[in-house]
């Protein structure tokens, strides 16, 4: 495991994630170079930028396409008479990403998807965004059917992201204390790989990391409105190595995890209790409710035969993301 962020005693806190440490070098070697081109030192400027090598320069400049790219979109968007040329933008600006990010991330494949990403996100309007904090430029994968999702992006484009994303008023804690540290969370993996869906967690999936491997594995419900008594239908992963950022979901078979009775029965208990209160109690009591269900689940699906062949699904996918 990488280790993560710690404080010193002035409450100062410096990160030890080596992702997060890579990022900031590019970013040195950039402002480093800037000043020295300022005051005249073009050539010791030139060599200090070419400290960066090309996947550094390569994030670099596509999170400055990002960031030019939403700034006027934002401008363009302000302007009512601008509709046209705000969507005609957006449009030419995710096709460019994309092909920077093809560039970035060198030809890829999966066996068993369609050989050609999409951009993600989805959009560049914000609020098109399932979560306020948006997600990372990446390139996302399908399969022919819809039942499984790879995302890929840099690993310093993801650090960059999740930076920002830790700064967003509901943004969940983990993320601003590094990205070993936010791979403990499905919000991550949620946040790149599963709009318009959401996803419920119900437990962690016995799969291995391997050496310089960063790995979450869950098994739980993904579906546009999850939560009540929602069966587990779907495995999420989430993966960082010291170059690479990915998650991945994939659906159950029908009826593959077959319903759990005695966990039913949990959630059924707890909602009667709700039974002609008021509107904000009965709110509270349902989420009792869905947590009593969770945590049943989280104990009896384990014991089920078909939790085998759920970790055997999750573990084919991890291998299709390690390119096997």
């Amino acid at each position: 495991m990488v280790p993560v962020d710690g404080a010193h005693g002035d409450g100062a806190v410096m990160s030890r994630d080596p992702v997060l440490s890579r990022l900031g070098r590019s970013f040195a070697l950039r402002r480093g170079a800037q000043t020295l081109l300022t005051i005249g030192s073009v050539a010791l400027g030139v060599v200090t930028a070419s400290a960066q090598t090309a996947e550094e320069a390569a994030d670099t400049a596509i999170l400055a396409a990002y960031a030019h790219d939403k700034a006027e979109l934002g401008r363009l968007d302000a302007d009512p008479a601008q509709t046209d040329a705000t969507y005609a933008f957006e449009a030419r600006a995710r096709a460019d990403l994309r092909q920077r990010l093809i560039a970035r991330l060198g030809p890829l494949s999966f066996s068993g998807f369609k050989a050609e990403p999409a951009f993600s996100p989805e959009s560049l309007f914000p609020d098109t965004w399932t979560f306020a904090y948006g997600s990372p430029p990446g390139l996302l994968f399908e399969d022919e059917e819809g039942t499984r999702r790879i995302f890929v992006t840099s690993a310093a484009l993801f650090a960059d992201w999740l930076a920002g994303a830790a700064k967003a008023k509901d943004a969940p804690p983990e993320f601003g204390r590094g990205t070993t540290v936010a791979l403990t969370t499905d919000a991550v993996a949620a946040s790149v790989i599963l709009d318009p869906d959401a996803f419920l967690g119900f437990g962690p999936l016995p799969l291995a990391a391997a050496p310089g491997e960063t790995l979450l594995a869950l098994y739980g419900q993904l579906a546009p409105d999850v939560g009540h008594d929602g069966q587990p239908n779907a495995v999420l992963i989430a993966r960082l190595t010291d170059d690479r950022f990915m998650a991945a979901a994939a659906y159950l078979g029908p009826g593959e995890m077959a319903p759990l009775p005695a966990c039913q029965s949990a959630y059924d208990q707890t909602a009667r209790t709700g039974q002609g209160a008021d509107p904000a109690e009965r709110r509270r009591i349902l989420l009792r409710a869905e947590d009593a269900f969770r945590q049943c689940v989280g104990r009896e699906a384990p014991r089920q035969p078909a939790f085998r062949k759920m970790v055997a699904r999750a573990q084919a996918l991890l291998d299709t993301m390690r390119g096997r």
